[in-house]
């Protein structure tokens, strides 16, 4: 298997690829950025940080939506092609107070790019502590190479990571 590790690059503009859009708005940032250290080690190495400016979750494409983990905050995202982005929300929001979410879609549905899925109370975007969610593109064998840099995204608008796959 080819090492597919996302590759930091200064910007995206000259790389040619399919743009997978970022499920939320922030600051797209190295792994080694959020506070939990579990994130560290540098074992997932397809997978980034954002720094969150908004709540609402929106899907990146269409696809198929599914979520488990302590009470659905992991969101998977299933294109048609087999191609699946993860995002792991803040296990804050789901520990502290349960009415920090509200769910706008349910899982195991098939939702359409830029549905808005989930809303995150917007009193965690006042507080001293900013809020980090994890964003995975999960291995798959048509994935030829990972790109991405350290900028600001807006949900379901701006490409968080450039994929390259290989031709059939």
């Amino acid at each position: 298997m080819v090492n597919t590790a996302l590759q930091w690059l200064p910007q995206l503009g000259d790389i040619r690829g399919i743009g997978i859009k970022s499920p939320v708005s922030g600051d797209i940032l190295p792994l080694k950025a959020h506070p939990d250290f579990l994130y560290h080690s540098m074992l997932l190495d397809q997978a980034l940080c954002i720094k969150l400016h908004q709540g609402v979750i929106k899907a990146p494409f269409k696809a198929k939506l599914t979520a488990y983990l302590h009470g659905n905050r992991r969101i998977r995202f299933t294109h048609k092609s087999g191609i699946s982005v993860q995002l792991d929300l803040p296990l804050a929001l789901f520990t502290q107070h349960a009415k920090a979410i509200r769910r706008l879609s349910i899982s195991a549905i098939d939702v359409d790019a830029g549905q808005e899925i989930i809303q995150i109370e917007q009193h965690w975007f006042n507080s001293q502590q900013p809020l980090y969610c994890v964003l995975m593109i999960l291995p798959h064998p048509i994935i030829k190479a990972l790109f991405c840099c350290e900028r600001r995204v807006l949900a379901a608008h701006n490409a968080a990571v450039i994929v390259q796959t290989y031709s059939k």
